[in-house]
């Protein structure tokens, strides 16, 4: 028997991948806070940890499903991210375990420092998906406002993984140093979601070399709004009929 998802778009698609997105978000920056709301500074971006990667499924399966209807239907591609999410998941809920010291920080640093390396580039090749589905498109339609937020946030999940590999090589950039794995990497993406937004205050402590890098992820980001909002005030927005 062979199982389908159905949905009534790419509306459909892009909105729930935007859901995921945002719990991810939310789940981020609970977790960040860990001292504060759960009394612990490390366990709680464990649990948040555990949390993201089971949400990381759901998202890595929409976006599989949403490149399909884009006409990305090359087996071989869909074999490699299907089980790139489900062995990234697994191992991130493994690994994140509060109550189990699995391996070796050594250990860790190479199995995380390839896991972020191949992060930017599925965040960052799965942005340019939608941007090409965007910009060929000579009409607006709604599904394109959703895939553009989509987009938006796969640039702070990208540069995420970027704080993360430089700080897991350097401990302490961000002016503190976290423990290795979801501790450190919760507060990675939570300075990239501070930097798009232009805020820094946050980590004030945070090394020169980070700080600069947050200023090019600020102007990219704003270089996007104004590019991504010329484009959907350029065509006027249509309704979409039902797509199959």
């Amino acid at each position: 028997m062979t199982f389908r998802f159905r949905f009534r778009g790419k509306s459909n698609l892009y909105g729930r991948l935007l859901i995921f997105v945002l719990f991810i978000m939310v789940t981020v920056l609970l977790s960040s806070e860990s001292a504060y709301l759960f009394d612990h500074p490390e366990r709680g971006p464990k649990i948040g940890g555990a949390i993201v990667s089971v949400l990381q499924v759901g998202f890595y399966l929409y976006a599989m499903q949403l490149m399909l209807v884009l006409g990305y239907t090359h087996r071989a591609l869909r074999v490699v991210l299907y089980g790139y999410a489900v062995i990234a998941s697994i191992g991130g809920l493994y690994i994140s375990n509060p109550f189990l010291d699995v391996l070796g920080n050594e250990t860790l640093r190479v199995i995380y420092s390839a896991f972020h390396l191949v992060n930017i580039n599925i965040f960052l090749a799965f942005g340019l998906v939608i941007l090409r589905d965007i910009f060929q498109s000579k009409e607006t339609h709604t599904d394109h406002i959703w895939g553009a937020l989509v987009a938006y946030f796969m640039l702070v999940f990208a540069f995420g993984d970027l704080y993360e590999l430089i700080t897991l090589q350097r401990p302490g950039l961000l002016g503190q140093v976290y423990e290795l794995g979801w501790p450190n990497y919760i507060q990675c993406i939570m300075y990239s979601m501070n930097a798009v937004a232009g805020i820094d205050s946050t980590y004030p402590d945070a090394h020169v070399l980070i700080k600069k890098l947050s200023v090019l992820e600020s102007i990219l980001g704003n270089l996007y709004l104004v590019v991504i909002l010329g484009r959907l005030l350029s065509h006027p927005l249509k309704r979409k009929e039902t797509l199959t």
